[in-house]
């Protein structure tokens, strides 16, 4: 925190009495100054920096030859400086009357300097020559680099300007120091309640630096425990997730497993069910023939059950017959031999009613002859 009095006469003599000792005991900057120096906005009294008058060595060194990455890097960077300048220059165009001689200028400086260098902050040498000169030791050093990869140019320009200016320095640092003597003896006197102010100052910042600290650190161990927590859910989450992934792929794989099984089934009941069909309709064809089959033995049966007995009323009658003719001829023979005889007789040759007996026999005969015929046709297909 600054603090200054209100007269403002101590606080700015402090100032000045600390940039003219940090002036005399940095060395000179290797920034270039130009020939006119171009203006600056600088704090209040603020010194250019600069070597006393005989404390540089001023010998030049071999340079190292940059490469041509960074000599594109740099061309850029001054490149936008000359233009920038040529932008000022446009602004503010040259007048005749301001082209006037650096010796001149320092001649000039010491009646100069003190009121533009405390009030308006400026330095006293005009801008627009200073201008033209550093964008022509810019627009050398460019070509230069491009074309031997260094910057010895800059170096040379800077080390004849800073001869230059000596003078010119000698006459601010004593106008300076003239300025500040005067405030010495105040500044010692102010010296002491500021180094108390700045005592408890610094008391209160450290007392409010560890507040802020511990406020931080709890902050801080808060927050890590409450990505902890999150962590720990996030992973507890993701198990989670995995375990409900893989139940998940099991179902799937349980389900096509079921889907496949089900068509399994169903093929198979599709297979089952046509050959249910199939004996179905089988047996109800051959229930159909075995029905036309019986039907036809009953026929023959009734058929047959009449033809006996016919023939066994024509036995009867022919028995009435034949037994007077027994008695007649004195046979010996019992009734009933003679009857099979005869009966035996008619049944071997087909004679009267059993002629029909024949016709069956032959038909029975020839249905048995297809059916071996069948049977043996399917076995050799077999």
């Amino acid at each position: 925190m600054r603090r200054q009095d209100p007269s403002g006469r101590p606080e700015r003599c402090r100032k000045e009495q600390h940039r003219v000792v940090e002036v005399i005991a940095r060395p000179v900057s290797p920034v270039l100054y130009p020939a006119s120096p171009v203006l600056c906005t600088r704090a209040p009294g603020a010194i250019p920096a600069r070597a006393i008058s005989g404390g540089a060595n001023t010998e030049t060194k071999q340079m190292e030859k940059i490469t041509h990455l960074e000599a594109l890097m740099f061309s850029a960077v001054l490149e936008s400086c000359v233009d920038q300048l040529t932008i000022l220059g446009y602004i503010m165009p040259v007048p005749h009357k301001d082209k006037t001689d650096i010796n001149h200028v320092c001649a000039t400086a010491e009646k100069e300097v003190y009121p533009i260098f405390f009030f308006f902050f400026y330095c006293c040498v005009p801008f627009l020559p200073g201008r033209q000169y550093a964008s022509d030791v810019i627009t050398v050093t460019i070509k230069k680099m491009e074309e031997l990869g260094t910057f010895s140019s800059l170096t040379d320009a800077n080390e004849r300007e800073k001869a230059r200016k000596g003078k010119f320095y000698d006459i601010l640092i004593r106008s300076v120091l003239c300025s500040v003597l005067p405030c010495l003896n105040a500044e010692s006197h102010s010296h002491s309640v500021h180094v108390q102010k700045e005592i408890k100052h610094n008391k209160l910042q450290e007392t409010t630096a560890i507040v802020d600290t511990e406020n931080n650190y709890m902050k801080k161990n808060t927050d890590l425990q409450i990505q902890l927590t999150q962590k720990k859910c996030s992973s507890a989450e993701n198990a989670l997730e995995k375990e409900i992934q893989n139940l998940k792929s099991k179902i799937d794989e349980e389900i096509q497993l079921h889907m496949e099984t089900e068509n399994f089934l169903m093929q198979e009941y599709q297979k089952v069910k046509e050959k249910l069909e199939y004996w179905i309709e089988k047996y109800q064809k051959d229930t159909a023939a075995k029905d036309e089959e019986l039907d036809d033995l009953r026929a023959l049966k009734a058929e047959n059950l009449e033809t006996m007995q016919r023939f066994a009323k024509e036995v009867r009658h022919q028995h009435l017959n034949v037994q007077p003719c027994k008695t007649a001829l004195g046979l010996s023979l019992p009734h009933f031999q003679v009857q099979a005889w005869w009966k035996g007789t008619m049944v071997r040759r087909f004679l009267g009613p059993y002629q029909e007996l024949e016709k069956y026999l032959k038909g029975k005969g020839e249905k048995e002859t297809g059916k071996e015929k069948s049977g043996a046709k399917k076995k050799r297909a077999k």
